[in-house]
């Protein structure tokens, strides 16, 4: 399963041995303990790659992938 919604990105292993990845956000997240913006977004995407079938699986050489704005690329 993959979803954003805490804004913080990470992969959790649940008890049936499933894998949950949170991709985090892309857009500014407004703190409510302060009210202060935090405008670093995470730029986080779950990398798949489809087999022969056509079935998607997560990527091995990966998984989480991070949008590095100022070097262009992508990182682990």
């Amino acid at each position: 399963m993959t979803m954003g919604h805490t804004h913080n990105p990470g992969c959790y292993v649940l008890e049936t041995n499933t894998q949950f990845y949170n991709t985090g956000t892309w857009m500014p997240v407004i703190e409510i303990s302060d009210a202060s913006v935090r405008t670093g977004g995470s730029y986080t995407f779950l990398h798949l790659r489809a087999d022969p079938s056509g079935k998607f699986a997560v990527a091995a050489d990966g998984k989480l992938q991070r949008w590095n704005d100022d070097a262009g690329r992508t990182d682990p």
